[in-house]
């Protein structure tokens, strides 16, 4: 983290987090990341020290449900994010 800013990249995907806790926006948000492989995604991604880096960041394998393959997690502002393909 660089000045409140954090920033991810992978592939041809990146975003930006920004140190800024907002409870009631947190709890409303969902967010989904299209990726053309979920599992080969979790691979590159579960490499990263994530959880030890970040206290309070969440993050589960890929799971199947009704929908698709997705793999949830849940950033330090409480944000639930979801990776899957299209």
């Amino acid at each position: 983290m660089n000045g409140g800013y954090a920033g991810f990249q992978n592939g041809h995907a990146g975003f930006i987090l920004q140190d800024l806790a907002n409870e009631a926006f947190a709890s409303n948000l969902m967010i989904k990341i299209v990726v053309p492989d979920v599992d080969r995604w979790w691979e590159v991604v579960s490499r990263k020290p994530l959880e030890q880096t970040y206290p309070g960041f969440r993050i589960k394998p890929p799971t199947d449900f009704p929908w698709g393959r997705e793999i949830h997690f849940v950033d330090l502002a409480g944000v639930c994010w979801h990776v899957g393909a299209q």
